[in-house]
């Protein structure tokens, strides 16, 4: 019997579903004059911005409500960000909404850990960029963003999972991670933009053998 998928966030060092884990603050961030600024209070502006994104998404992002938030002055927010699509882009930038999934041993295990978010509702973080993922379409740096937290992870998680289980002996024709890299991101983005409710761990084993696995082990054709 295959185990239940496995929570991702519970590794050591990663946040919980819905909680504040530690906050990274996105390289790309620079003050306009070039000079050191307080990291804490950037993170903390990051930080007042995801939560506003989460409530009301973009309608709602705004200078005053992102430095009261922070506790902060308007100026610290013109300092960093030319514009509210900027600054959007980095509090997604300071988000893991991929997390790196532990080895279970097994393709389907790896594959359904990597799911396990459709067996709750949508965290903070993740409400913040189901927000923006219709900005996406007229902003480049908010597509920019959602491609570095979405798509590359789940990319290089599809990547591991498919390599790992070649090194235990088992063929997966050449390519065909890509093909469920891109099933797996489109089964992500309706998460994002489609209430619905939450799946059981059965359910989502169900979505891995017969929506995933048929793509990965279906027979190579001449």
């Amino acid at each position: 019997m295959t185990s239940p998928p496995v929570d991702p966030r519970c590794s050591a060092g990663a946040p919980v579903a819905g909680g504040r884990g530690p906050r990274r603050t996105p390289r790309g961030v620079l003050g306009r004059s070039g000079r050191p600024r307080d990291e804490e209070l950037t993170e903390r502006l990051l930080d007042g911005a995801v939560d506003v994104l989460a409530e009301g998404g973009m309608s709602l992002l705004t200078v005053e409500r992102v430095a009261s938030r922070a506790g902060a002055g308007r100026a610290a927010v013109y300092r960093r960000w030319p514009d509210m699509h900027h600054l959007a882009a980095d509090a997604l930038r300071s988000c893991t909404l991929v997390p790196t999934a532990p080895t279970t041993g097994s393709l389907v295990g790896d594959l359904a850990t990597l799911m396990h978010p459709w067996t709750r509702e949508l965290d903070r973080e993740e409400r913040a960029a189901a927000a923006l993922v219709g900005e996406a379409r007229t902003s480049l740096a908010v597509q920019t963003a959602l491609d570095e937290v979405v798509r590359r992870p789940l990319t290089a998680a599809v990547t591991r999972a498919v390599a790992a289980e070649r090194a235990r002996g088992r063929a997966v024709p050449a390519g065909r991670e890509a093909w469920v890299d891109k099933v797996l991101r489109a089964l992500w983005w309706s998460r994002f933009v489609e209430e619905r409710a939450p799946l059981t761990g059965p359910e989502v084993l169900t979505v891995v053998e017969r929506a995933l696995l048929p793509v990965l082990r279906a027979p190579q054709q001449d």
